[in-house]
């Protein structure tokens, strides 16, 4: 992943900490994260849980 948007993704996930929205985990399942192009510019942080919806 670009360092830029490394940056961008850790930065996302400190305040998603910070602020109660996520949790830490040891869990043996992960999803892919990606930053998508919002049409004003910015990103959108997104979780593609496809495979795990997939076999559950």
């Amino acid at each position: 992943m670009h360092l830029l948007k490394r940056q961008k993704v850790e930065n996302c996930v400190t305040e998603m900490l910070r602020d109660g929205i996520i949790r830490p985990s040891d869990s043996a399942w992960a999803s892919p994260i990606t930053l998508a192009p919002k049409k004003d510019g910015t990103t959108r942080f997104c979780v593609d849980y496809r495979k795990i919806n997939a076999i559950t």
